[in-house]
């Protein structure tokens, strides 16, 4: 129940609803449906997929970049 209705409904308007009176297996759903609704699911995934091929190839990257620097003996800690 909100705490001063008249105050929130002059704030926000009269559609205001409170969030957790809905349980949380219909409230993922309707944020699922709203998401899925709002982008190109397929693209996403893409975008995810290409995102872990750039991490695991930066991260070889540096791992390289490491392994060199510390081959320098004037770069070694005294």
């Amino acid at each position: 129940m909100l705490q001063n209705p008249r105050r929130c409904w002059r704030r926000h308007g009269e559609n205001v609803y409170e969030l957790e009176a809905i349980p949380p297996d219909m409230m993922q759903t309707l944020l699922r449906d709203a998401i899925d609704s709002m982008i190109d699911v397929e693209s996403f995934n893409v975008e995810g997929d290409r995102e872990k091929e750039d991490a695991a190839f930066l991260d070889g990257v540096r791992r390289i970049v490491k392994k060199t620097l510390e081959s320098i003996p004037e770069l070694q800690a005294k």
